[in-house]
């Protein structure tokens, strides 16, 4: 690849289209709550999910300034523990992720 290319190009987002994105991710993350309620049930591993997940916040961190840096080390928290948390802990920083989330959502109004 052309590194004037690489150099030269940068990307952004509307506040719409974040805004959008990250009501997206709070769908997402209350899945994730549901995938690890349900794996004994289903016998599916909430993994892949949240792996998929965090490759997208770490590319989408970039172009909401580094301020998703928070919630991808607290979900990769999440991946690399559930098995060894009580789920009460999952479900706090569940609604953790949200609520920070949700300040996003707070600034982009501004």
């Amino acid at each position: 690849m052309d590194k004037n290319f690489e150099s030269q190009t940068t990307f952004s987002l509307s506040n719409s289209a974040k805004r959008e994105y990250l009501n997206t991710a709070i769908g997402k993350t209350y899945k994730i709550l549901h995938l690890i309620e349900e794996e004994k049930e289903t016998g599916f591993s909430p993994k892949p999910f949240i792996t998929g997940f965090l490759f997208e916040l770490n590319a989408a961190n970039d172009l909401y300034d580094g301020k998703l840096v928070s919630i991808i080390i607290k979900l990769k928290g999440i991946r690399e523990g559930y098995n060894n948390l009580p789920f009460a802990e999952i479900k706090k920083q569940i609604f953790e992720i949200k609520k920070m989330a949700n300040h996003l959502l707070k600034e982009l109004e501004d």
